[in-house]
């Protein structure tokens, strides 16, 4: 649950420090504000010092979005692995938490991407590498566990997010992770972000 507060620009850790960011929760705008990419968390405050943190761990997904028909700007879209609202365990209509963030400057998604990408690879999920382990396979392992885990809606964002990358016929680069908690699908801690041009997107067709 996204909750906000007073919150003091980050002193530690901080990695990426990005002015003049609009913050979305799911479409609602919160405003403009600074945009702090630390090691610890991912921060956002508006000009009056209020804000909210996501810690790494709850980022289930992240990635740079330039699809524009469905959101009308290009953002760093951000899928979490809880509602934003207080719901019940068995609540099948629960809406998966998402958070965009919009830079004024569109040249920096890239960058904010990697930074972001970087520290989460910092927090790697416990049980996806004892369950790597006990595979016996190390980063090699795959599974589709982790998507199989998100709910109706935050499948199809995701699977919706993977056919904007697809269907770019520009020659500039989509760029998408579908990391869970540091831990790309791949199973390595690195950030999976897939970078392909418009020749090797037909290729692979």
């Amino acid at each position: 649950m996204v909750i906000m507060s007073s919150l003091p620009p980050p002193s530690q850790g901080v990695r990426h420090v990005q002015n003049n960011t609009q913050a979305f929760i799911d479409e609602n705008c919160l405003g403009n504000g600074t945009l702090y990419v630390t090691e610890e968390r991912l921060s956002w405050s508006n000009d009056e010092g209020r804000g909210f943190s996501l810690e790494y761990p709850s980022i289930s997904v992240h990635a740079v979005c330039k699809d524009t028909s469905k959101f009308p700007h290009e953002c760093i879209y951000c899928m979490l692995d809880a509602p934003l609202e207080d719901c019940s365990e068995d609540d099948e209509d629960a809406k998966v938490g998402e958070v965009r963030f919009v830079p004024e400057d569109k040249e920096s998604l890239q960058q904010i991407f990697n930074v972001l990408s970087d520290c989460q690879a910092l927090h790697p999920d416990p049980q996806e590498e004892a369950e790597e382990e006990m595979a016996g396979f190390g980063g090699e392992y795959f599974t589709n566990e982790d998507e199989a885990e998100l709910t109706e809606e935050g499948q199809a964002t995701l699977q919706r997010l993977e056919g904007v990358f697809q269907e770019q016929s520009d020659p500039q680069t989509m760029v998408i992770n579908t990391s869970t908690n540091g831990a790309g699908q791949n199973g390595q801690n690195h950030h999976s972000d897939v970078e392909m041009d418009e020749e090797d997107q037909f290729e692979d067709a």
